[in-house]
């Protein structure tokens, strides 16, 4: 029998996410208002896993402990970030955030794995592995979480990719700790650690659709990376790259996130990337995801009306791809476009939920770095300066 999930008969095992977060400083207070939250939000749906999204500064213990303790044995991924932000009280930052998936007629499976740098393969094949395990069906798509700054997202998603296979797209990105680019954690049942990825994986009678859009536009001519190892660059058109920064921004300490390079590659691809460190020694410049040498690239610039108005395409593209009314959504926001935005970051929510419809319940959190395909049917690549939305429903 092909299970229908708009059958009155099966309403109740549509998915869901119920949602609490709160702003609280006390974690004793803040968790029993999410608790609560939840609670009204579930209605005696059964949950199935749990998403958790954390300011750096937040107890992470003692949050992990409590939740362990109020839905024991239920899976739990997350990370820590740079700003969170749902349907429950909008945009925050030092706040916690936390979704419950739930419902029939879906299964999810969670894995975890810790130690890319020594062995990235048999790191991400842990964890796809432990998801695998608990899933029975074919899957649809994946969440993940990586830490960024231990090793590269880029190559944890080509890797998650590559023994998942093409045709599942992975969404999520990498963890934040306020801007600090220092260390950042991920979350898996009650326990936290670095240099690792957590992930999410689904099956079942269910559709998605997602949007992706940035904002920033070339101001540049194409340029040749002559010389680059995974994320840093050291020669544009064999020059320093700091000389290429320099001609077009003028002698800066050190160049800024807010001027990303968009990257063409020889298969057609292009995507941004943000630069996060400068060499004064060598003139090298450090990215927030890898630059293959040998590609095209291109200096962009943006106003903040354009960052807005990508977050409302970026909604826009995932409402129009859905068919029908979504449950959900997932959305995935890079820290550059807070740190360009800010006082008007609140705006970024403001403007997708709008777009989706108030009512559809929303989470997400500020990235350093984005999961998500550029086009439906191809596999996900690592973004820098994109908003993403994920819708997810019957």
């Amino acid at each position: 029998m092909v299970y229908n999930p708009l059958s009155p008969k099966n309403r109740g095992f549509l998915m869901h996410l119920a949602i609490g977060h709160s702003d609280q400083p006390d974690p004793f207070e803040a968790l029993q208002s999410i608790f609560g939250q939840v609670q009204n939000a579930l209605q005696r749906r059964e949950p199935k896993a749990g998403l958790l999204f954390s300011g750096y500064e937040q107890d992470h213990d003692y949050c992990l402990q409590e939740i362990g303790a109020r839905f024991p044995n239920l899976p739990i991924i997350g990370c820590t970030s740079y700003g969170e932000f749902s349907s429950a009280i909008s945009y925050q930052e030092d706040s916690t955030a936390f979704g419950l998936l739930c419902g029939q007629g879906f299964e999810v499976g969670a894995g975890q794995g810790f130690g890319l740098q020594n062995d990235l393969q048999g790191t991400v094949k842990r964890a796809i592995d432990q998801a695998l395990s608990q899933i029975k069906g074919p899957l649809q798509m994946g969440l993940a979480f990586v830490d960024g700054l231990s090793v590269s997202s880029q190559l944890v998603l080509e890797e998650i990719q590559k023994q998942l296979g093409p045709d599942i797209p992975i969404f999520g990105g990498s963890a934040a700790d306020d801007w600090n680019f220092e260390k950042t954690i991920l979350f898996f049942n009650e326990r936290r650690s670095s240099d690792g990825l957590v992930l999410l994986l689904f099956s079942g009678n269910f559709q998605y659709s997602f949007g992706l859009a940035s904002g920033w536009s070339a101001i540049s001519q194409k340029v040749r990376i002559t010389g680059a190892k995974g994320n840093q660059v050291f020669t544009i058109d064999h020059q320093p790259a700091k000389e290429f920064y320099k001609y077009y921004l003028g002698d800066h300490k050190r160049p800024s996130g807010e001027f990303p390079l968009i990257i063409h590659t020889a298969s057609g691809d292009s995507y941004l990337r943000a630069c996060i460190g400068y060499n004064e020694a060598n003139g090298s410049i450090t990215f927030s995801g890898d630059v293959p040498e040998g590609a095209y690239a291109q200096l962009t610039d943006a106003t903040k009306e354009a960052i807005l108005d990508a977050a409302q395409l970026s909604a826009r593209q995932a409402r129009e791809r859905f068919q029908g009314k979504p449950h959900f959504a997932l959305c995935f926001s890079c820290a550059a476009r807070r740190q360009v935005l800010g006082i008007r970051t609140h705006m970024e929510f403001e403007i997708i939920s709008k777009e989706i419809g108030s009512k559809v319940p929303v989470l997400g959190f500020y990235t350093y770095g984005e999961f998500c395909p550029l086009q439906p049917q191809k596999p996900s690549l690592f973004q820098n300066e994109s908003f993403v939305t994920l819708l997810i429903g019957p």
